[in-house]
C-alpha cells in the first residue's frame, strides 16, 4: 500500500495522467471542510479516502465527480472523462426492476447487445449471491440486496472514473467478501476512488494509494 501526503504540482502533459487539486478549499457556512488542498491523484489506479465520518471524505468525492465547486483553487484532469458512482445512499428507483436500475446508464442498448448485458448483470448478481433478482422489483429486496445493486450498476456502467462511498456498509463480511470478489476484476485500469473509514477494506485491492483526509482538509 502506498500512502501520499500533500504533494507538490506536477507538470501535466497534453494527456492528464493525474487529477490534481491545487489549493481548493470547500466551506459550507462556517465550517471549514477543505482548506488550500493541493494533491494529486494518478488515473489508472485504486485511491482509497480514508478519514473518520465528517473529516470531508464526501466532500472530496463530490468535488473530484463534479457535483460540487470549490470556492476558490481549481481542480484538473477530469474533463471528458465518464464517471459512475455509489453513493452512501442507494439512489434506485424502487418501483422498477433490479435490471432496469442497473442498465439505467445503457438506455440506448437493442437487441443482442441488450441481451449480452443482461447475462453480463445476471452473472455479476450471482457471483454477488443474488440468484435469479434480475427481474425483481427493488422494493422486494432487503437492505444489503439494494446495496448490491447499486454496487452492480456502478461497476457496470462505462465510465472511466468511479467513486465509491462507502460502498460496503450494511453488508455482513461473508456477503462483503463476495461482493469484492465479485467486482474487483472490472474495476482493473480504472480510475477508483474508495472512500471509507474501515482500513480492512483495503485488503482487497493489490496496490492501492491511501490519502488520509485529516491529513489533508484542514
Amino acid at each position: 500500500m502506498n500512502e501520499q501526503r500533500l504533494c507538490p504540482k506536477e507538470r501535466q502533459s497534453d494527456r492528464p495522467r493525474s487529477v490534481t487539486l491545487s489549493h481548493v478549499c470547500k466551506n459550507f457556512g462556517a465550517v471549514n471542510v477543505l482548506d488550500d488542498v493541493h494533491i494529486s491523484f494518478e488515473h489508472g489506479r485504486v485511491h482509497a479516502l480514508m478519514g473518520a465520518s465528517g473529516s470531508g471524505k464526501t466532500t472530496l468525492m463530490r468535488l473530484l465527480a463534479g457535483l460540487e465547486k470549490p470556492d476558490a483553487g481549481h481542480i484538473e484532469g477530469m474533463n471528458g472523462l465518464k464517471r459512475s458512482a455509489v453513493f452512501q445512499e442507494d439512489r434506485l428507483c424502487e418501483n422498477l426492476s433490479v435490471a432496469v436500475n442497473i442498465r439505467m446508464p445503457h438506455a440506448g442498448l437493442k437487441g443482442q447487445d441488450k441481451q449480452r448485458f443482461l447475462q453480463r448483470c445476471e452473472n455479476l448478481l450471482r457471483a454477488m449471491g443474488m440468484d435469479e433478482t434480475l427481474t425483481r422489483p427493488v422494493h422486494e429486496l432487503s437492505g444489503g440486496m439494494k446495496r448490491r445493486v447499486a454496487l452492480a450498476r456502478a461497476v457496470l456502467a462505462d465510465a472511466d472514473v468511479l467513486f465509491f462511498d462507502e460502498p460496503l456498509k450494511g453488508l455482513d463480511e461473508k456477503t462483503e467478501q463476495r461482493v469484492m470478489t465479485a467486482i474487483v476484476p472490472l474495476l482493473a485500469g480504472k480510475t477508483v476512488f474508495w472512500a471509507t473509514h474501515r482500513e480492512e477494506e483495503l485488503r482487497y485491492f493489490s496496490s492501492p494509494s491511501l490519502t488520509r483526509i485529516e491529513d489533508i482538509g484542514k
